[in-house]
């Protein structure tokens, strides 16, 4: 992660800088004299007045930022400087850009802050060098003048992003997997940054998969979303590289669908993860389900539209998933998504977390479904049972398991309806830059048994595993 794109008001610098370069050259191309500079970098007006478009969105939705980031510091009584990951489908894919743009432009550096291992930066792992902060004396005095790699990249992938846009057929998932009558499953979220600290914690997984029992199923899973904007190349480069688990018949992999990923219309999570030969089982759809007569795990897709599992882009996923039963009338179910049903932090909204319990409702009718994890908010969870209006039945079990991968300010209270969390005044914090402190990283293990399952949650500062932070029966 480069600083200067995840500090919000160095972003912003940066989005106006590239605004300014981008009007300079939409103007420049519209005049009659040819630009060989830019037409040798394959730009040309389509790609900047793209650019331009994405920029001015982008724009529209920083300024929204900045104010819920004011909002959320006045209610802290603290400012936040921790890592900031938009939330926005447009400035989300500016900062995938700019990302692009400063790295094959060779404009960062590695920064000095020390994280958990000794020797990786706690938060943003670069920054940009000088010339990328500076802006240019004067564009395009001459005909072939040009404004620097980073920004002909940046016109480019602008360009792309309107074919991104288009968004990834929704495939109808395929038939229970087999799950062994005793198991492993691993469990993280919002895991795909690519951060040091997240491969640390991809190395805890991947531990944790080969001191399994050999008589156990191995099955891993991650809850949605890799940054910036779920590109392909992002898929590729911080999502599977680091992955835990090379190809291997007895291990079987999944992810859930996240709002990240989607913000480029679902091909990187539908054609590069799905298409990689570890998530085979999961058959290129974000809906699946492996389990036995005892259990059910099941994933469902609330970013496709997101914050909705019935709807006419995707079926009525939670109908799906309650008829699932009828093969297993003994089973419990454990489900698996993205977005959360219920937040203590981040509140219940209609348009949001209410809309994922209203359509849940049938998965709560019978009594059958034991847990729900889940990821979207970068913070560790777990709540007492919780019984949003509608449900006939509370959810004994639910969990926020989105601490994995986001370099994070820290979680500092339980919340109302909290049965534990992960907080800096108990578990500790990882400093970072001056100023600067971070929430633990960490995921969860469940161990099955016949009709016994036990969750274990584990984090950064013990690599070796010795001591869970939290542990509970489903």
């Amino acid at each position: 992660m480069i600083r200067e794109l995840t500090k919000l008001e160095d972003l912003e610098k940066q989005l106006d800088l590239w605004i300014e370069v981008t009007r300079a050259a939409e103007a420049e191309l519209n005049e009659p004299q040819p630009r060989p500079a830019l037409e040798r970098n394959g730009v040309d007006k389509e790609a900047v007045q793209q650019m331009s478009n994405l920029l001015a969105k982008a724009k529209d939705e920083l300024n929204e930022a900045k104010q819920e980031v004011a909002e959320n510091e006045a209610k802290d009584g603290e400012p936040d400087k921790s890592v900031y990951i938009a939330s926005h489908p447009n400035l989300s894919m500016v900062q995938s850009i700019m990302h692009s743009g400063y790295m094959v432009g060779g404009q960062v550096e590695t920064t000095a802050a020390q994280g958990a291992s000794g020797s990786a930066s706690a938060g943003a792992e670069m920054s940009l060098s000088q010339d990328a902060l500076t802006p240019p004396q004067k564009l395009f005095g001459g005909i072939f003048d040009e404004p620097g790699p980073g920004y002909a990249v940046g016109w480019l992938a602008g360009v792309t992003y309107s074919v991104f846009q288009k968004t990834q057929p929704f495939r109808k998932p395929g038939p229970m997997v087999k799950l062994g009558n005793k198991a492993r499953i691993v469990v993280a979220g919002d895991w795909g940054t690519g951060h040091a600290r997240a491969q640390a914690i991809g190395k805890m997984m991947q531990q944790c998969l080969e001191e399994a029992a050999p008589d156990q199923d191995r099955h891993v899973v991650h809850l949605g979303d890799i940054y910036f904007s779920g590109l392909p190349s992002e898929c590729s480069s911080r999502f599977l590289s680091y992955w835990p688990s090379q190809p291997a018949p007895d291990v079987k992999h999944w992810s859930t669908n996240g709002n990240h990923d989607m913000y480029c219309g679902g091909k990187g999570y539908f054609q590069v993860v799905l298409g990689d030969q570890r998530f085979s089982a999961q058959r290129f759809s974000s809906n699946f389900s492996f389990g036995n007569d005892h259990w059910q795990f099941i994933g469902l897709d609330t970013a496709y539209d997101e914050w909705r599992l019935s709807s006419v882009k995707t079926g009525n996923q939670a109908v799906w998933a309650a008829g699932l039963i009828k093969d297993a009338p003994n089973a419990k179910r454990v489900l698996l998504s993205h977005h959360q049903p219920w937040s203590d932090y981040e509140g219940n909204k209609p348009a949001k977390a209410g809309a994922v319990a209203v359509d849940a409702a049938p998965l709560m009718a019978d009594g059958k479904t034991a847990a729900w994890l889940w990821g979207h908010e970068h913070r560790c969870a777990i709540y007492n049972p919780l019984q949003p209006a509608g449900w006939v039945h509370a959810l004994p079990f639910g969990s926020c398991i989105g601490h994995s991968g986001v370099p994070c300010k820290p979680t500092k209270e339980q919340g109302p309806n909290a049965r534990h969390v992960l907080l800096d005044s108990t578990a500790g914090v990882i400093p970072g830059n001056v100023g600067e402190t971070y929430g633990l990283m960490g995921f969860a293990v469940i161990d099955i048994d016949g009709d016994q399952a036990e969750i274990r949650y584990y984090h950064e500062l013990d690599p070796q595993m010795t001591s869970p932070h939290f542990t509970a029966s489903l």
